[in-house]
């Protein structure tokens, strides 16, 4: 046989492995549990609100800052799975920290690895637990968070009951980037579904989040798997609706705006669990006169605005 002839057969054999054998890269995209295991994870959540007025002409700058970010560190222990998957895991609070500030001023500052912070009402919450049911999907199916909620007394006990309320438990738990998958998924393969707008946003609008398994390889004997996701602003229904505020209303034309919506997840899929997530919003308006009366090589007022909506969860 030639060797032109050789390298044909051995292209064709490559060919039909793929679309016959199923020899292309694929991944099972869920989370599997087994009864009496433990992950420790540190999730971090953020909201952030800038605001920025230049005045060029006047020389003047007016800069302000909202923003909200936690971060939990948590045990995961699996006490049980039932017959579709479904686990019910106890959840122990090990680290904490808040910073929340308003307006350019701290309103909160904690730190539970800080000596300082241990009189703090919100260092109750180290040691305490919840449970949740999680499903092979991502999805929390339940949960209950009501003892933990009332450890916290005599001061933040609204931080605290935001820390373990419903959305919060859902977005340190929850895994989007799996929602809908229960079987090999090949590389490259693209999925998608409907958001609507995240808190704080000024202007309400609709996102449609596209995930792609981009990567499947093996590290320390471990198969990998790695989801990107690109989300961009849709007119389609979201699947929940949006909590975003009440808009810009009439100067919503006055503004450009850009959107950046990007999220990335490493899976194990010798283990089911997730090594790490992130999804990431920066979504930013912005608008740009140039004052009356003000000379021709004049440089514009820009009034600019920027959402950040985070979250982080991290495999310790």
């Amino acid at each position: 046989m030639s060797s032109k002839a050789g390298l044909l057969l051995a292209s064709f054999v490559a060919g039909l492995c793929v679309v016959v054998s199923g020899c292309a890269p694929s991944a099972n995209l869920s989370l599997q549990f087994t009864p009496d295991t433990s992950e420790a994870y540190d999730v971090t959540t953020e909201v952030t609100q800038d605001y920025r007025f230049e005045q060029p002409t006047m020389d003047k700058l007016d800069e302000m800052q909202s923003s909200t970010v936690i971060t939990v560190g948590f045990t995961q222990t699996v006490t049980d799975v039932d017959e579709n998957g479904i686990a019910t895991a106890d959840v122990q609070i090990d680290a904490l920290s808040v910073l929340r500030t308003n307006r350019n001023e701290v309103r909160i500052s904690f730190d539970s690895a800080k000596a300082e912070d241990h009189a703090n009402p919100l260092h109750n919450l180290i040691g305490q637990h919840y449970t949740v049911r999680i499903s092979p999907e991502g999805k929390v199916v339940s949960f209950d968070s009501t003892v933990a909620q009332q450890a916290v007394v005599g001061g933040h006990e609204e931080m605290a009951k935001h820390i373990l309320n419903e959305g919060s438990i859902r977005q340190r738990h929850e895994i989007p980037a799996l929602w809908g998958f229960d079987e090999k998924t090949p590389l490259n393969q693209s999925w998608s579904q409907v958001i609507g707008s995240p808190p704080g946003m000024m202007a309400s609008k609709n996102f449609r989040q596209v995930y792609t398994l981009t990567d499947v390889f093996t590290r320390n004997g471990q198969k990998l798997a790695v989801v990107e996701m690109v989300g961009t602003e849709t007119a389609d229904a979201p699947i929940t609706p949006s909590r975003a505020g009440v808009g810009l209303g009439p100067f919503a034309s006055m503004f450009d705006t850009l959107d950046d919506y990007t999220g990335t997840l490493l899976l194990n899929q010798n283990t089911g669990t997730v090594l790490e997530y992130d999804e990431t919003l920066v979504s930013t308006l912005m608008a740009q006169e140039i004052p009356a009366r003000a000379p021709a090589d004049a440089e514009p007022d820009t009034l600019t605005m920027r959402l950040t909506h985070r979250i982080s969860i991290q495999k310790r």
